[in-house]
C-alpha cells in the first residue's frame, strides 16, 4: 500500500515537471526505462511461475497488465510525450506490489486457515 501511495506522488511530480515532448532512443532515460522494465519484466516471470498453481485472477490480470506496460513503456517514451512512457513502467511497477501483496495476503490466510483447523 506504501509503495503504490508513494508512486503516486512521485508519478503526479514528474508528470508536473515533464514537458511534453516525445523521448528519443539515444537519450540515457530511455535505456534507463529500457533497463527497469527488462528487471521488472524479468521479475513479472518469475513471480508467475511462482505463483502458477496457486495465482487467482487477480493476479494473472495484474501480471498480464503489468508485462504489457513493460513492454509499452520504452515504446511509448519515443512516440508520445516522456511521461507517457515513464508512467506505464510505472504503472507496471504498481501492478508487481499488487501481485505480491495479494501473494503475501493469500499465503497469511492459508497459515491462519491450517491453523484453525489444528
Amino acid at each position: 500500500m506504501g509503495t503504490t501511495l508513494s508512486s503516486i506522488v512521485s508519478i503526479a511530480m514528474a508528470w508536473k515537471y515533464s514537458n511534453a515532448e516525445h523521448g528519443l532512443w539515444k537519450d540515457s532515460d530511455f535505456w534507463f526505462l529500457v533497463q527497469v522494465s527488462i528487471f521488472q519484466f524479468c521479475g513479472f516471470l518469475v513471480t508467475g511461475f511462482t505463483l502458477s498453481k496457486e495465482a487467482s485472477k487477480k493476479n494473472w490480470v495484474s501480471i498480464g497488465f503489468g508485462l504489457l506496460c513493460n513492454i509499452g513503456g520504452p515504446i511509448t517514451y519515443c512516440f508520445a510525450p516522456r511521461f507517457c512512457g515513464v508512467s506505464l513502467t510505472s504503472l507496471a511497477g504498481i501492478a508487481q506490489a499488487f501481485v505480491v501483496l495479494w501473494g503475501a495476503i493469500a499465503d497469511w490466510v492459508k497459515k491462519m486457515l491450517r491453523s484453525v483447523e489444528e
